[in-house]
């Protein structure tokens, strides 16, 4: 279970998800919305069905490969030593996440680097 220090670090992780993608011309219009842009009651339940749902995958493998520029919830739980206190399940399939959208979109490493 999340401490509240790790949600404040996961909400202000989202709420930069969100206003660097919209720096790189993208709006992520459902993430906000479903996450409340990063206030949600629920942030830490909303992220872990996020990271496991293959359907949210597949709809932001489509926004990468548009905005491969854009960082991804998935990047900042990788980032993160602690996963932000999310379950093992969603740390690891956000590292893998983040391990093929690399590997398909090369430049995708290269602007992560640079943030």
């Amino acid at each position: 279970m999340a401490t509240s220090e790790q949600v404040t670090r996961l909400r202000s992780a989202v709420k930069d998800v969100i206003e660097q993608s919209i720096d790189e011309g993208y709006t992520p219009k459902r993430f906000m919305n479903m996450t409340a842009n990063g206030d949600a009651d629920d942030i830490v339940e909303i992220c872990e069905s996020l990271l496991t749902s293959a359907h949210a995958f597949e709809e932001l493998e489509k926004s990468m490969r548009k905005y491969p520029g854009s960082p991804t919830l998935e990047d900042k739980v990788a980032e993160s030593p602690d996963g932000f206190g999310l379950s093992r399940a969603a740390m690891e399939q956000a590292r893998a996440r983040v391990k093929y959208l690399d590997m398909i979109i090369p430049s995708r490493a290269a602007n992560r680097a640079k943030r």
